[in-house]
């Protein structure tokens, strides 16, 4: 489940998402999707899930890559993520150090 934080700013997000992700030429649609502090990777999931049922590149994901990145520094939050993300062809979570 998403955070109440990304629930109370998703009816916004998702219009934003739409209006990049219906974009007539696939081209010049972003490829990469990174979250910085992706915590459980569930905002990721979510946003990558929208675009494969909602826009125009959601029909064309085999054949344009979109990338999903989330960077944590939680051991915990990486290995929820890295599960969370599992079925998403191009998601990765990359850990990072804070020192």
């Amino acid at each position: 489940m998403v955070e109440k934080g990304h629930f109370e700013l998703w009816p916004i997000f998702k219009n934003h998402i739409l209006s990049i992700f219906n974009a007539p030429n696939v081209k010049e649609q972003p490829r990469v999707i990174v979250e910085l502090g992706c915590g459980n990777g569930l905002l990721l999931q979510h946003i990558y899930l929208w675009i494969q049922e909602y826009s125009l590149c959601g029909n064309v994901l085999d054949e344009h890559d979109l990338t999903l990145i989330g960077i944590e520094q939680c051991p915990d939050l990486i290995r929820t993520a890295t599960r969370n993300l599992a079925d998403i062809p191009s998601a990765d979570v990359i850990s990072i150090d804070p020192s």
